[in-house]
């Protein structure tokens, strides 16, 4: 227990009590206001001895204040701690410690030309735009997702070193192809429900000669799945590594310079 200004408030076993409370207090607040906005009384005025504020509204306000501090943002670079407009609903963007921990093994990603398909949020290729990369190229089929996205590269001032095209996939893939171009850096992060066209659109990117000799490709699907995409039989790629973020599986995957592989697989 308590007390304050004279009331005493009651914790633990007592959080009925405190949920009457709180409700009888703000609706006493809110016929207050309502008379005063009337100009049936005139405004009460105490000095902050006796001013009681409910309990329960000092919890809201935290839970607001928290809410509007939280989203997604740049964890490194020029970019470290801008604020990505959140997608919205039915995008799920990659979570901040897979992100992380995908761009501890990147490293630096200077002078990089990146390609971000099944872009959502942008999260990924905003990322390596942040640490360095050249240039980033969004691929992304949603026109509601492509307007927040467009929105954020012009609220981060990048809009010179990247590019927004509004298509599926595979129109992606035949668009770029088509220019001639090739990315250092290919992000696959499609929802999961669309794990079956992984292989077939990976297959496509290296038909259509769009990775680099040294580029790296980094996938992410649900760890359900992973068994399923059997990506070490993709012509042309190698699977490098396969680490595992509870229901999220990462695979890096380069260009098959020779039959020798290295597959390595770990949880975290």
């Amino acid at each position: 227990m308590a007390l304050t200004g004279g009331h005493a408030v009651v914790f633990g076993s007592g959080s009925r009590r405190l949920r009457d409370r709180c409700g009888r207090e703000r609706a006493s607040v809110r016929f207050r206001e309502q008379r005063e906005m009337k100009g049936s009384v005139a405004p009460e005025h105490s000095d902050s001895r006796s001013q009681v504020i409910p309990v329960c509204s000092v919890r809201r306000s935290r839970r607001n204040r928290l809410s509007d501090e939280g989203g997604m943002r740049i964890i490194a670079g020029h970019l470290r701690g801008r604020k990505i407009q959140a997608p919205v609903s039915g995008v799920r963007p990659t979570s901040d410690r897979v992100r992380e921990s995908i761009f501890a093994r990147l490293g630096d990603c200077a002078g990089c030309q990146v390609l971000d398909l099944f872009a959502g949020s942008g999260a990924l290729g905003l990322e390596a735009i942040s640490r360095g990369a050249e240039s980033a190229i969004f691929v992304e089929r949603s026109g509601r997702v492509v307007s927040a996205l467009a929105a954020t590269l012009k609220r981060f001032e990048v809009e010179d070193r990247t590019e927004v095209l509004k298509l599926d996939a595979r129109g992606g893939l035949r668009r770029l192809s088509e220019r001639g171009v090739q990315f250092d850096l290919v992000f696959f992060d499609p929802p999961y429900a669309d794990f079956e066209a992984l292989p077939g659109l990976l297959s496509t990117m290296v038909d259509s000669k769009l990775l680099a000799p040294s580029g790296v490709v980094v996938v992410e699907s649900a760890s359900r799945h992973e068994s399923s995409l059997e990506l070490e039989f993709i012509d042309g790629l190698s699977v490098e590594s396969v680490r595992r973020y509870g229901e999220t599986t990462v695979a890096w995957l380069r260009p098959r310079m020779g039959q020798n592989e290295s597959l390595g697989s770990d949880t975290e």
